[in-house]
């Protein structure tokens, strides 16, 4: 039997559903070092411990950092795109959100480009579904790099 809890207050209704256990991983997927890394800081973030734009631009930084492990030069978003078969496109806008949004106490930096502003609801949800479609593609990665997969897109996001 599933259990929950459901919380009534005013018009707002919140449920939360508690498991005893995670649910099984994808079938092609792998937790590897880079997976449990990322998850531990989105974890993290869910938990209070690390803000949301430090967790999520650690988690860009770390698929950039393989990248640039890869032969050759450029642009390591561009490998970053190749290795896991994430759309440029929602590299970049990660990258943009997790460099620009923020206030004195959100932001991972402030600088003369800061838009010192928290970020709203759809760009937390943005970022948020962003972070656990990387760290599932990551692990579908480490299960079988020769396996292609469906590029990773904006279409696959919320809108902001």
């Amino acid at each position: 039997m599933n259990e929950g809890l459901l919380r009534v207050t005013g018009e707002l209704v919140s449920l939360q559903i508690t498991r005893r256990e995670y649910p099984a991983p994808p079938p092609h997927f792998t937790a590897s070092a880079d997976v449990e890394t990322l998850w531990h800081r989105y974890e993290g973030y869910q938990q209070g411990r690390e803000p949301l734009l430090a967790m999520a631009y650690f988690c860009l930084s770390v698929l950039e950092w393989r990248a640039s492990q890869h032969p050759g030069r450029g642009d390591v978003r561009a490998w970053a795109e190749s290795l896991y078969g994430i759309e440029r496109e929602v590299l970049r806008k990660l990258g943009d959100l997790t460099a620009n949004l923020g206030d004195e106490t959100t932001a991972r930096k402030i600088d003369a480009s800061s838009l010192h502003h928290t970020p709203t609801p759809q760009e937390i949800a943005w970022i948020e579904a962003a972070i656990k479609l990387i760290i599932r593609r990551v692990g579908e990665h480490a299960a079988d790099s020769t396996v292609s997969q469906p590029t990773l897109g904006m279409r696959d996001l919320p809108p902001l």
